[in-house]
């Protein structure tokens, strides 16, 4: 098999309105629409081909986000617990250890609540 996904660039198949298109590059267009799902659409930053419903992984952070076609919401991914209730976090973020569920309610502030067998 070929080398590291990257992502991709492109989204698609070519359309009849792109004619004539050669089977080359419908081969390549698809090719990289394939990559794009099986990368998860992962990238430094939401791919430019994105459009409304697009679920996308920043590989610089590991964090998934959905693209409503305006912005990015954060969908909740534990990064591992805070360090503090002041660590750097974004308000809506979730994070969770074996006694702990955290939620930032606001940019760097955190809080916790105990977890326990019931």
């Amino acid at each position: 098999m070929g080398g590291p996904i990257t992502q991709a660039t492109t989204w698609g198949v070519p359309q009849a309105v792109d004619a004539p298109i050669g089977p080359d590059a419908f081969a390549e267009r698809a090719h990289e629409s394939l990559d794009a799902i099986l990368s998860s659409h992962g990238g430094a930053s939401r791919p430019s081909y994105a459009v409304a419903g697009t679920v996308w992984r920043d590989t610089d952070t590991g964090q998934l986000y959905l693209y409503d076609g305006t912005t990015d919401a954060e969908i909740a991914v534990n990064a591992g617990a805070p360090a503090s209730a002041t660590t750097p976090g974004a308000a809506g973020q979730i994070a969770w250890d074996a006694n702990y569920l955290y939620i930032c309610t606001a940019a760097s502030t955190w809080k916790r609540a105990a977890l326990s067998s019931w």
